[in-house]
């Protein structure tokens, strides 16, 4: 039917009924109809899990369970069993470490996830503790009716099935948060805690949206934020079911870190009202507003020929966009490599604001 390359965020695609998508010839993706639209969604949910290529993948799913430094949680919420899978860094001596989520995109999941950001390398590196959450709901672009093994978010506008049955995921990473922070002592044999104060979350497309979402709904317990390929997703959508929500400007600031790429197709950089995705320029200065940077011109921190990041706002104030030529992937991993690394940037970022959500 259609042909497609797809590894976990990676896409290079050629549909069928002759629309052929690559980053030289995307240009004006904000003004599909709504056939190309559902085109385009359907190679994407047919191909997002490829469970073959995944089998064979450094960090598959039996070797991830193999290694004793990751340990597969159940956990409850909203009366249902939900899992992740928790990465305590190897040769760590112990101690209050900060915690870093990472949340998978719409139809992958906690492992595909972990194959896709490569954190738990960085985690080894820089001793801090790494969970990767799962979706509960499986991935649908309703109404097209295409399904996958993979797992979605309710993060707003997207995405189905979790959008559909309205999902509380934010209540359950604020259930898994609170369960790590009573439990990370039995779970490293008395050898972690948890910073409270060094709490972050990043996520890929989906993921990313989820991680806007909790910026905005539980902005007290993350100390910095690091979406790739997304916007705040709390519009509504008119191809599938929605949730959306507010983020209200008097919130405290999260401080945020945002990879997004001028040819994406999934998220285009022009917005798609059809799926209630807002424009990159709009949520840009959404997140300026947010940072209370909303007349800051930004200072450019950091620049090749493949990419740009612009910073707005000092602190806890602070907002990074970084814009590269790329399409709907994560920057540093395959067929998306430009010189530089999303993870090693995000959390370099996140290093910069450690220590930055005190409690009470």
């Amino acid at each position: 039917m259609q042909s497609l390359i797809l590894f976990f965020g990676v896409v290079q695609i050629t549909l069928g009924g002759g629309f052929n998508f690559s980053d030289d010839n995307v240009t004006d993706i904000g003004k599909w109809s709504q056939d190309e639209t559902f085109a385009y969604w359907d190679d994407y949910m047919q191909n997002m899990y490829v469970e073959e290529v995944f089998e064979n993948m450094t960090h598959s799913k039996s070797k991830m369970l193999d290694d004793e430094n990751n340990i597969l949680l159940t956990i409850q919420h909203d009366s249902m069993d939900r899992e992740a899978i928790l990465h305590l860094p190897n040769a760590s001596t112990g101690g209050i470490l900060p915690l870093v989520l990472s949340l998978h995109p719409l139809g992958n999941d906690m492992y595909g996830q972990a194959v896709l950001d490569g954190f738990m390398d960085v985690s080894d590196n820089e001793n801090f503790l790494l969970v990767y959450p799962n979706g509960i709901a499986g991935g649908s672009a309703d109404p097209i009716g295409i399904t996958t093994t993979g797992k979605s978010w309710n993060a707003g506008s997207c995405c189905p099935t979790a959008t559909t049955r309205k999902i509380d995921d934010v209540g359950f990473i604020k259930t898994l948060i609170k369960y790590l922070i009573d439990n990370i002592s039995e779970l490293s044999g008395g050898q972690m805690q948890i910073d409270t104060s060094s709490i972050f979350a990043t996520g890929f497309s989906n993921g990313g949206f989820m991680s806007n979402r909790l910026a905005c709904e539980a902005p007290e317990l993350f100390a910095a934020i690091g979406p790739v390929a997304s916007v705040i997703a709390n519009s509504r959508a008119l191809a599938w079911p929605q949730d959306p929500y507010d983020c209200p400007t008097n919130n405290v600031p999260v401080p945020t870190i945002h990879f997004h790429g001028t040819l994406d197709f999934a998220v285009p950089w022009k917005g798609n009202s059809f799926l209630g995705f807002q424009s990159v320029p709009d949520y840009i200065d959404e997140r300026k507003e947010l940072a209370n940077a909303k007349f800051d011109r930004g200072d450019v921190t950091f620049r090749t020929d493949k990419v740009k990041c612009t910073s707005y706002g000092t602190g806890v104030n602070n907002f990074t966009m970084c814009v590269h030529g790329r399409g709907h992937c994560w920057p540093g991993q395959a067929h998306c490599d430009m010189g530089f690394s999303a993870t090693e940037m995000i959390w370099q970022f996140f290093k910069d604001h450690v220590g930055g959500r005190r409690r009470n």
